[in-house]
């Protein structure tokens, strides 16, 4: 339980600090998404002027919210695949989303709307990277967290998201309280002093791994700890409205 808390406390505080994020971060596969982008500050005190987003593959039939004296602008893209909707082909969809051409003040907050579909078979995260001009600067949130694996904690397969992450010390939580419960059960003196033993090195190797993950957030590997994270949405599989329009 101490070591998920250690990978927890070094991932979540890049999170918890974004200043730009999605309030709603799941959405069921087939199913429609309102995203609602909050903005609660601007650049180092500089008011906000644009906030451009840029919109998954994933989330099919996007329509922007128009918000009062902002004005909005879309990119369309082409589709990779072609299809039919209500008898029409749709060759292009909304790949980016822009409101500009007014001034959100440091010290207020205001949200940003879209929605769309999330396509079946979607990815099981999606990132929505944004760029926020400001009268002075400009703050780009669209980095990904990733986390390189680190001894048998992690699948050597490849980097981790957040969301994988976090699933997989839940699962290794679940497996240090079982190896705990059953440790409960010697009665034998020598064997529970042998099963502390144990313990104590199983405590030491796990904080030795966590003192690694966190040289690494550190020295810029492994992006664990983020400054400008991307808003993100996790995809759980559902049936969806697939004929709502």
């Amino acid at each position: 339980m101490k070591t998920k808390l250690l990978y927890l406390a070094m991932m979540i505080p890049g999170l918890a600090n974004a200043q730009v994020f999605l309030e709603q971060t799941q959405a069921e596969s087939g199913s429609y998404y309102k995203g609602i982008l909050t903005v609660t500050a601007g650049c180092d005190g500089s008011s906000t002027t644009s906030i451009t987003v840029d919109i998954p593959e994933g989330l099919q039939f996007v329509q922007p919210m128009p918000k009062a004296g902002w004005q909005l602008e879309i990119v369309k893209k082409p589709v990779e695949r072609p299809f039919f909707k209500d008898g029409i082909e749709i060759t292009e969809a909304v790949r980016q989303i822009t409101w500009s051409g007014n001034s959100l003040h440091d010290i207020h907050f205001d949200e940003f709307i879209f929605r769309g579909r999330v396509g079946v078979g979607a990815t099981s995260v999606l990132y929505f990277p944004v760029i926020q001009k400001c009268e002075a600067g400009e703050l780009y949130w669209d980095q990904i967290a990733e986390v390189e694996p680190v001894k048998k904690t992690m699948p050597e397969t490849g980097p981790q998201s957040v969301i994988d992450l976090m699933e997989e010390m839940e699962g290794l939580d679940k497996e240090h309280q079982n190896d705990q419960a059953k440790k409960s059960e010697i009665s034998s003196d020598d064997d529970q002093v042998k099963a502390d033993q144990h313990h104590h090195g199983h405590q030491m190797d796990m904080t030795d791994t966590a003192d690694k993950m966190d040289h690494s957030a550190h020295s810029g590997h492994g992006q664990t700890t983020l400054q400008h994270p991307a808003p993100f949405v996790k995809v759980v599989d559902g049936t969806g409205d697939h004929h709502h329009h």
